[in-house]
């Protein structure tokens, strides 16, 4: 299922898409984002790059490593 909340970065030789989503909650080592088209996940904080704030509005924009949206199904590389 790839979503239409994760945008892919155009640059081959950066390993990392852009995920539209809102900020939840989070743990020491895990962020949970919930989508623009309301799916959740719990994503550690080691694969998405700093730059996000801790608020739950407005809509962000997450940096998050290919590998893990990949492995979640959210985009095909």
């Amino acid at each position: 299922m790839i979503s239409t909340s994760v945008h892919k970065n155009p640059n081959p030789r950066e390993h990392f898409s852009i995920v539209k989503g809102f900020y939840v909650s989070e743990t020491p080592r895990s962020v949970l984002i919930k989508l623009t088209d309301r799916q959740s996940f719990w994503f550690p904080k080691v694969f998405v790059y700093p730059n996000f704030t801790p608020h739950t509005v407005p809509l962000q924009d997450f940096k998050v490593d290919d590998r893990l949206l990949k492995r979640f199904k959210l985009i095909n590389l």
